[in-house]
């Protein structure tokens, strides 16, 4: 099947909410360019506006100045909350030029607050215009975080079936990263999402790359031999690849990001009780409308015996290979995948499972 579409992911997380997100956005092939042209321009018009604008947007000036090929990204945390970040004068960031001043230590005034506001509902009309499909995996930011739910850790199971590798201090150290990539919710959910995509690909006969903004966290994909295997066992046969790209080179990864952040904050408004003042109303209502509009586009997918077997050894890989040194990796690997064949007899099983 010859690929017709591309798949953006990204993600927001609140862990003082209990708030996670993960948006996948589902661009055909026919109008990608066409899109992404337009996308482009937008971005232009924010740097014009933010060059011609009298006051304010010093960090702005001066870095476009020294980078006159780049332009703003669409990131909608940084649109709203730009004073949120640390700055250092020697390093300014490109997430810092939707300042007012340098320090950001002032909110944003009325007059700032309607034009950042006028250009994400810019940004979110356009990619309307395309009538996106959307999935959006949402639920609490500790759903997985040993902690909460009283599972084993990564260090308590390899020390629960005495794998004799625990014991070395260079394991230890792997094993206390394991465990801080296990309670994080994006490392369950990729792999759910994953099985999801594949199930709406099917339905529309698409076939896909899948990009995820680039990130170190995101390197335990970027090498998964799991992956491809579900790949060579057509598991996965709607998606072409895993990709990972900066979200400034590729642009329309910009997408996802402004979903992800209105959904984040209304759940964070919703869960907390909070009555929502007029600039709370200023976001939340694009959540309800665009979100939910693009959502309509897509099926619910409930996911098979199979599927949540396969993506838990996923997130499993990704766990490991996100802990250090290769030789621990290789070891760690192979001790993991041989006791969870073990518990489950999921690779035995394999030629009774479903190709879906």
């Amino acid at each position: 099947m010859t690929q017709n579409a591309r798949v953006y992911i990204d993600e927001t997380g609140h862990m003082k909410s209990n708030v996670f997100g993960l948006v996948a956005v589902f661009v055909r092939l026919t109008f990608h360019d066409e899109l992404k042209q337009k996308w482009l321009s937008l971005q232009q018009q924010i740097l014009t506006e933010i060059q011609s604008s009298p006051q304010g947007y010093e960090l702005a000036k001066a870095f476009f100045q020294q980078h006159p090929d780049e332009l703003p990204e669409i990131h909608a945390a940084d649109l709203i909350n730009p004073s949120s970040k640390g700055y250092d004068p020697l390093h300014p960031k490109r997430e810092l030029i939707y300042r007012k001043y340098p320090r950001g230590q002032e909110g944003l005034d009325e007059l700032y607050w309607q034009r950042h506001v006028r250009w994400l509902e810019m940004a979110f009309e356009l990619q309307d215009q395309y009538r996106l499909p959307l999935l959006l995996l949402a639920g609490d930011y500790d759903t997985h975080d040993p902690k909460v739910t009283k599972n084993l850790t990564m260090t308590q199971l390899f020390s629960h079936w005495d794998a004799p590798e625990a014991q070395y201090p260079d394991f230890l150290a792997a094993l206390a990263k394991m465990d801080e990539f296990q309670a994080r919710p994006i490392t369950w959910a990729v792999p759910q999402m994953l099985f999801a995509i594949q199930k709406e690909l099917a339905r529309r006969d698409w076939r896909a790359e899948v990009i995820f903004d680039d990130s170190s966290d995101n390197r335990g994909y970027r090498t998964s031999a799991l992956f491809n295997y579900l790949q060579e066992k057509q598991h996965l046969p709607n998606i072409s690849g895993l990709f990972f790209k900066h979200s400034h080179l590729d642009s329309l990864l910009q997408i996802p990001d402004i979903h992800a952040y209105v959904f984040g904050y209304l759940e964070r408004i919703t869960r907390e009780n909070k009555t929502p003042n007029r600039r709370d109303k200023d976001i939340i209502w694009m959540a309800r409308y665009y979100l939910q509009r693009q959502m309509q586009h897509t099926h619910s997918h409930n996911s098979s015996e199979s599927e949540r077997l396969w993506g838990k050894l996923l997130a499993y890989e990704y766990i490991i290979k996100n802990a250090g040194k290769k030789d621990i990796q290789t070891k760690a690997l192979l001790w993991f995948v041989r006791h969870f064949e073990r518990m489950t007899g999921i690779f035995s099983a394999e030629s009774t499972m479903g190709k879906g």
